[in-house]
């Protein structure tokens, strides 16, 4: 059970907030060969954690690279969408909004519902906020709070629309936003 205790040491430490550790964990085990004794899939998390630690880092150009290259060596890996939540953030942080937006949308045909989907959608219209399209970020915050049941991104996605409404000079819509919010 080393290897897997190693994984769940780097499990804790992400959860810790604490990537550098997380990385250098996973980066080691990653390298080391497979176990005949490693449970079914355990390769695939060790990647797809080791993404999610170079994004708890900041590093986005590691996070696309990595990403890129799990897709490409495990195609049909059942929990891709964890992986593509993780590109989109990072090329949205790289300002390639396009991309981004693609990134979540696999995201979102992938699964049906849920709390990561829920917080796809929400990074769709954060990369129209950014590039300060508001109407188009309103649309897909409030998609957020009509189709998903994941209630602190809904609760985030009303918020962002008052602030979108209010870079619209909409005063009363972003009071609205925020009355239902409250």
């Amino acid at each position: 059970f080393r290897r897997e205790a190693k994984l769940l040491r780097a499990e804790v430490a992400l959860e810790a907030d604490d990537a550098a550790t997380a990385d250098t964990l996973l980066s080691a085990l990653a390298s080391e060969p497979a176990d005949p004794n490693d449970p079914e899939g355990f390769a695939p998390a060790v990647r797809r954690r080791r993404i999610q630690s170079l994004l708890a880092s900041k590093k986005w150009k590691d996070v696309v690279a990595a990403a890129d290259a799990f897709k490409a060596e495990v195609p049909n890996d059942p929990l891709t969408a964890e992986v593509d939540y993780a590109r989109g953030r990072a090329l949205q942080q790289l300002a390639h909004w396009d991309e981004a937006r693609a990134a979540s949308r696999a995201v979102i045909d992938a699964r049906k519902g849920g709390d990561l989907v829920a917080r796809a959608q929400f990074m769709i219209g954060e990369t129209y906020f950014y590039q300060k399209d508001y109407h188009e970020a309103i649309l897909h915050y409030l998609k957020v709070d009509i189709l998903y049941d994941a209630p602190p991104w809904q609760a985030a996605a009303l918020l962002e629309t008052g602030k979108a409404y209010e870079q619209l000079a909409q005063w009363a819509d972003a009071a609205e936003t925020y009355e239902r919010l409250c």
